[in-house]
């Protein structure tokens, strides 16, 4: 039996499909709508066993852009954190779920700065890459 599937666009709600895929912003809106989902990214981390990463910045060592741009990003991540309240309460709006899930959210999910263990599974994922064919040649990298 087929089952008709749709994808949330604004303004829609994941209640007017029996199953649909939601994507950046309108994911995070039906995240606190919806009591059965599937997370691909919790099923990336159970079977791949390492961490999704959703931006990596690379720039050449000690470079211009280095010098003017560090120092701006790690201020912008720390004003970031400091308003994560503000933020989920600014994503909800007038929703009627509240603001308090897109907070948990983002405080229990999200890690918004690097560790040992991310920087393992991110050199682990690179060999993937290469020993499957996706790159050609594994870049030397300096984590930072």
């Amino acid at each position: 039996m087929d089952i008709p599937a749709g994808r949330i666009f604004p303004g829609e709600s994941p209640g007017e499909f029996p199953a649909c895929l939601a994507e950046g912003p309108e994911a995070l809106r039906a995240f606190p709508l919806a009591d059965n989902f599937f997370d691909l990214l919790e099923a990336w981390r159970d079977n791949a066993e390492l961490d999704y990463v959703h931006y990596l910045l690379a720039v050449p060592e000690a470079g211009e852009w280095e010098a003017r741009m560090v120092e701006p990003l790690r201020l912008s991540r720390e004003l970031g954190l400091r308003n994560i309240k503000k933020i989920a309460q600014d994503f909800a709006g007038p929703a009627k779920t509240g603001w308090d899930a897109y907070y948990d959210l983002l405080n229990e999910v999200y890690h918004y700065a690097p560790d040992d263990a991310l920087w393992t599974h991110l050199r682990d994922y690179f060999q993937y890459l290469f020993y499957y064919g996706e790159i050609e040649f594994l870049p030397e990298m300096r984590f930072v």
